[in-house]
């Protein structure tokens, strides 16, 4: 911060600015900019960078004076001659640069999804960022510079910097397919723009705007020109994957399955890309791609357990369509939730997954009581158990399926994000593969229930397709239950060790109240209750070779793996499973071995779910 001793007038500070004459000046000073305005989306103050250039705050102290006429009017009056020098041009930039923070800004004010001080920090220090002034009229100013660089014979790289830029704002503007080219184009343009690292311009970068203004946030390096267009890049990577793929997909599994490997790519989106992918899929009054909440949750619950004719959402009964349309609110609103959640850091995915659960805990309760009064006034859909013919509850089968998925993802992101310590891994292991088994089981009764309406119904694609997914989603159940149990036979062989030391036994901190804040996310779940901490001792005090077990499990995961890459394309996660599976056999031959006196946890290279207890490196 300035202490107001280093304070120069805004003027002399730009007289004083090192001249642009030429396209290697411009080339060198817009790279210095752009790493400044990207260093901004990996989390820096405005005022640390874009907004320290005398430049932009030069710009940005006429749009405040001016703003009485209109933000834009000001500009235009001083390009209506053309342009004519390379300051010019460099002013022509720097507006699109501000009109880009604009737009940024806007897709990044979206609370359910970004998190402000947190994700990015969006405070503008006060200053107009062009709020009012349509886009196309910034585009049309840059449009006006390139035509002066063309008749200047300028360097590709200085024309191609400009063009990046408008081809960059189309993309900011909208976040919608059709500006699909418009990112394509921006991508092979950033891929040709070789950045100009250097310090002559570093002078044009001052503490002035800080006198002025009250910045209490911690300073952040800077990124480097490479590492800026680099990371410009993987933004409009992301932009051309989302434009390109999300609006067509129609199905809601697709559209669930795409929005959980988005939001567990690695290395993480920006909150840009996240505020994009948020931008296109929420539209106004709560529709998600133009299309209703509710046709969404109806979707889904169609090609999971609702795909048989004749079920419950197709009921022409006035009375239990009225009942119907209550539930299916409730239900678009937990479903429009989950979607929010995974546009969101990893932190708070976890934090808001609780939600979740217990969101879908009420919607349980809310299907049953639903089908148990669609059977009192309509024939009763079932299916037959063990020779005993039982209700079907579809619907219900629905929303437990994806209560369980949610609570499964928020134990193995307590991994991922190293909640955990150590001592807790067998214990959340023993409750990850607790809630496996019931999956399986669901699963297994979802595929009895599809089968035999399969049976009477032998030509219907949809029940085809939803058997053909939950089959899907009983092999990766079947990976992770696998594997979820080396990893904990794998702990509490360590434990057994003496490798992993409990924490001390004091009356405020007992094993049973650690078990229980560690568990409270799922304490309120009824069903499946969680198993209580005599239930886990008891369990894994029965275990009489910890070592083996583990070994089996993972050798059992990595065949599995190795058959299911044999029929599917590759794929990274499945590689990150099996090498987590190897990593666990190695540390158990060398704990049989005892040939590890101390122990650390391995997460590079290994699956983010299940991190291997390896011997120490230190």
């Amino acid at each position: 911060m300035d202490t107001g001793l280093k304070y120069k007038p805004l003027a002399e500070e730009v007289s004083n600015a090192p001249k642009i004459e030429n396209s290697e000046d411009f080339e060198e000073f817009i790279d210095s900019l752009v790493s400044r305005e990207l260093s901004w989306h990996g989390g820096a103050m405005l005022m640390q960078n874009v907004l320290s250039c005398v430049y932009v705050e030069d710009i940005l102290e006429h749009i405040f004076v001016q703003s009485g006429k209109g933000p834009m009017d000001w500009f235009l009056e001083n390009f209506a001659t053309g342009i004519s020098s390379w300051k010019d041009v460099v002013y022509a930039y720097i507006l699109g640069v501000i009109k880009s923070l604009n737009l940024g800004i806007n897709i990044l004010n979206d609370p359910t999804a970004i998190y402000q001080e947190e994700d990015i920090i969006l405070n503008n220090a006060g200053y107009h960022f062009l709020d009012n002034t349509p886009t196309d009229k910034v585009i049309h100013v840059l449009k006006s510079a390139l035509t002066w660089l063309k008749r200047q014979e300028a360097s590709k790289g200085a024309k191609n910097r400009l063009e990046l830029r408008m081809q960059f704002l189309h993309v900011m503007n909208n976040g919608t397919p059709s500006n699909l080219p418009n990112v394509t184009k921006a991508l092979k343009i950033v891929r040709e723009i070789t950045p100009r690292a250097g310090q002559k311009y570093e002078s044009a970068y001052t503490e002035g705007v800080q006198s002025r203004v009250t910045n209490t946030s911690p300073l952040r390096p800077l990124k480097s020109e490479q590492e800026a267009y680099k990371q410009l890049e993987e933004i409009l990577q992301t932009a051309e994957e989302i434009s390109a793929t999300v609006p067509r997909l129609t199905k809601s599994t697709d559209l669930l399955s795409y929005f959980l490997a988005f939001s567990a790519k690695r290395p993480r989106p920006l909150p840009i890309a996240r505020g994009l992918l948020k931008s296109i899929v929420s539209g106004t009054n709560g529709t998600i791609m133009s299309q209703s909440q509710i046709h969404w949750v109806t979707q889904d619950m169609k090609e999971l357990t609702c795909s048989a004719p004749g079920t419950i959402l197709e009921t022409t009964n006035p009375q239990i369509k009225q009942a119907l349309n209550m539930f299916l609110e409730q239900a678009a609103l937990c479903y429009s939730d989950l979607i929010t959640v995974m546009c969101q850091n990893r932190s708070r995915q976890r934090q808001n997954l609780a939600h979740c659960i217990l969101s879908f805990d009420s919607l349980q309760v809310n299907a049953e009581q639903l089908e148990t009064e669609v059977g009192s006034m309509s024939k009763q859909d079932t299916v037959q158990v063990n020779g005993t013919t039982v209700p079907g509850l579809p619907v219900s089968c629905w929303v437990y399926l994806r209560k369980l998925q949610i609570m499964i993802w928020a134990v193995f992101l307590g991994f991922e994000l190293d909640i955990y310590k150590l001592w807790e891994y067998s214990r959340m292991y023993y409750y990850g593969n607790f809630l496996l088994d019931y999956l399986d089981d669901h699963l297994n009764r979802i595929q009895v229930y599809l089968e035999q309406k399969l049976q009477k119904n032998p030509r219907s694609q949809g029940l085809m397709n939803s058997q053909t997914y939950i089959q899907a989603l009983q092999v990766e159940s079947n990976a992770l239950n696998q594997l979820c149990q080396a990893a904990m036979y794998l702990a509490i062989a360590f434990e057994r060790a003496n490798l992993i030391k409990l924490p001390p036994q004091t009356q405020a901190t007992t094993s049973e109240l650690l078990y229980g804040l560690r568990m409270k996310p799922f304490s309120s779940v009824g069903v499946p209750e969680k198993p209580s901490f005599e239930e886990f001792t008891q369990t894994t005090s029965a275990v009489k070779d910890p070592i083996e077990n583990a070994k089996k499990y993972a050798h059992s995961c990595r065949m599995f793996i190795d058959n299911l890459s044999k029929m599917s394309q590759t794929n990274t996660e499945l590689g990150l499973l099996k090498r987590s599976s190897v990593g666990m056999a190695i540390s158990c031959s060398m704990l049989e071995k005892g040939s590890i006196s101390s122990i650390e946890l391995s997460r590079e290279n290994y699956h983010w779910f299940f991190p291997v207890i390896s011997k120490s490196t230190v």
